[in-house]
């Protein structure tokens, strides 16, 4: 057969590495890639995330490896935790400079810069067969004949080794064309989810600010600008190049984190988590809109910081709040997990089963940011749908083939659910802690004493190569 036509939802970070992967690979193979992002070009991707060995091949795959420096923050992958009230910190994730050569630093790769190479690439291999269509929705999927059934709603289970097509529509119900293979990697707000996954939340209902997936944690999201400038000499100096999460009583944890690619770039985000009723309650105690996306006019801001400073209270010190005081942009955002074991329409009587839709990225397993795993896991899934097409578009890719996929991209989610709830685990015990002044390494991190030990040996060895002036990170 000819050529598969790929279309992808979503042109965030998963959607745009499968498409720059795709576009490298021959015609006869991939014959078109038709991308459709929701959001305008220039909407800005937001913070970064650090890339592991897997993401990294994905670079290399879709033809930016050679970028992967200039488009991450370098010395950026320390981690440092700090308890309220003490100068020290209680735990740091670094690589030691000895090791280094062998256990190369993961800086954090900015998503924007990420997205920017991303579509570089595409435009570059992909040629009039890559198209990238901003501000466009997708709204629904059908079987392109259904006439090919004998009855409209049953599905022969033969269909299983075979191949079929289907329509997408955009939120206006107009028709985007036939495709031979759809994935769907438009994130937590997919309207194509519903098609391969019951979630019983409602056709229309938005899955971030679903009741059935939430966390019972909620995060105001701020941006500053440029700590260095605005912010205490003390906090920068904890800060460095990389992350600062203090923790304070009652289970309140403050987070800054450097994202901008350039040294000259100081963007940092401030991460607040709260425990919440619902995926609405925050928004609502601020009196903001319920959107995830970022608001930077005054009112908004006003009552963000408003709220900030009165939840900070008087334990914190004066230089948290100046970091408040420094935010130009906020957001509320309700962290959601998808299950480990998302139900899949697999009944060979429902027409549903035979669409050539595959759910990928946070569309498929959206997973708070405390697992560190989100971005990493889209990159994945992002490789596997590519070897799928490579090893079967020639014959066409049968249901068969797509479903067994769906097996491979969700063997990989209890690990991922371990750490999450790991996190919500501790979370929740600092929750009736009032005082962190004296919180040790074990006590804080719930774990037993052996990594407790390991954990304050490696801290200390870092603060020795920061004396010795071995590191400024």
């Amino acid at each position: 057969m000819s050529g598969l036509r790929v279309a992808i939802s979503g042109g965030g970070v998963c959607g745009l590495t499968l498409a720059a992967m795709l576009s490298r690979l021959p015609r006869e193979t991939v014959a078109s890639i038709d991308v459709y992002e929701r959001d305008p070009r220039e909407k800005d991707q937001g913070a970064g995330f650090d890339l592991d060995k897997t993401s990294q091949k994905a670079l290399e795959r879709a033809g930016i490896f050679h970028r992967y420096q200039e488009i991450s923050r370098q010395d950026s992958s320390v981690m440092k935790f700090y308890a309220l009230g003490q100068e020290k910190p209680l735990a740091v994730r670094a690589t030691p400079v000895m090791l280094q050569r062998w256990i190369p630093n993961q800086p954090e790769t900015n998503r924007h810069a990420l997205r920017d190479a991303l579509l570089d690439a595409i435009a570059l291999h992909g040629h009039d067969a890559a198209r990238v269509h901003f501000s466009t929705k997708i709204d629904s999927i059908q079987l392109q004949d259904a006439r090919a059934w004998s009855d409209a709603t049953a599905v022969p289970s033969a269909v299983c080794g075979k191949t079929v097509t289907a329509n997408l529509h955009d939120d206006s119900g107009t028709s985007l064309g036939e495709f031979d293979f759809v994935v769907d990697a438009s994130g937590i707000s997919s309207r194509l989810r519903r098609f391969r996954i019951d979630d019983a939340i409602g056709d229309t209902e938005h899955a971030g600010m679903s009741d059935k997936y939430f966390t019972g944690i909620s995060m105001l999201h701020g941006i500053i600008k440029d700590p260095d400038t605005s912010c205490s000499a003390a906090i920068v100096d904890k800060l460095g190049e990389g992350t600062l999460t203090v923790v304070g009583p009652y289970s309140k944890w403050f987070t800054l984190q450097r994202f901008g690619a350039a040294t000259s770039d100081r963007r940092t985000s401030v991460y607040y988590m709260t425990p919440s009723p619902n995926p609405r309650s925050l928004a609502d105690a601020l009196g903001l809109p319920h959107t995830t996306k970022f608001l930077s006019d005054n009112e908004s801001l006003r009552k963000a910081k408003t709220w900030m400073h009165h939840e900070l209270g008087d334990s914190w010190p004066p230089e948290y709040h100046e970091c408040v005081d420094a935010m130009t942009a906020v957001a509320t955002r309700p962290l959601v997990k998808h299950p480990a074991d998302p139900v899949f329409r697999n009944d060979p009587s429902d027409a549903l089963h035979a669409l050539p839709l595959v759910v990928i990225g946070d569309a498929l397993h959206t997973v708070p940011p405390y697992t560190g795993a989100g971005g990493n896991l889209a990159m994945n899934d992002a490789i596997d749908v590519c070897d799928l097409v490579t090893t079967q578009a020639k014959d066409g890719i049968s249901i068969a083939a797509m479903r067994a996929l769906e097996v491979t991209l969700t063997a990989r989610l209890p690990d991922v659910h371990k750490t999450a709830a790991y996190t919500e685990k501790m979370y929740a015990h600092m929750k009736t802690v009032d005082d962190v002044s004296n919180v040790g390494v074990k006590d804080l991190l719930r774990t037993n004493a052996l990594v407790a030990g390991a954990v304050t040996l490696a801290t200390k060895w870092y603060n020795l190569e920061r004396r010795m002036g071995w590191r400024t990170d």
